[in-house]
């Protein structure tokens, strides 16, 4: 079995479907994954799993809403306490981000994807 790298993750991930009845939140974007493609970590004692689509995010883009600078994909917050407040949806999170370094600017994944015709949403 292949088995992959990932810059989030210090360990080594499997490629695998994960089933509908399991109870799994990626530990990229925070949302659930049953029923999606994902990769695992390869270590029984470790729950990383993340979607093929936040596995295949780029680690730097251009957003409309932050013109001024690029931002970077980190797996965690950079902030003390762990968490960030998202500048487009203002909802809290604790897993990627796409941030600024320079203006403390974030974004969830989530946002930073939508189309630009769309506003985000609640994340409930």
């Amino acid at each position: 079995m292949k088995q992959f790298n990932h810059f989030s993750h210090r360990h080594l991930l499997n490629f695998a479907e994960v089933g509908e009845e399991d109870e799994i939140i990626c530990s990229g974007c925070e949302l659930n994954l049953p029923g999606s493609a994902a990769y695992s970590c390869t270590k029984s004692n470790c729950s990383f799993t993340i979607h093929t689509s936040c596995f295949e995010l780029p680690q730097r883009i251009r957003h409309r809403s932050h013109p001024k600078h690029p931002l970077i994909l980190l797996s965690s917050p950079p902030y003390s306490d762990g968490e960030f407040t998202c500048d487009a949806c203002g909802e809290s999170g604790v897993a990627f981000t796409y941030h600024c370094c320079t203006c403390s600017f974030d974004l969830h994944v989530g946002c930073a994807s939508l189309p630009e015709s769309e506003d985000c949403d609640d994340h409930e």
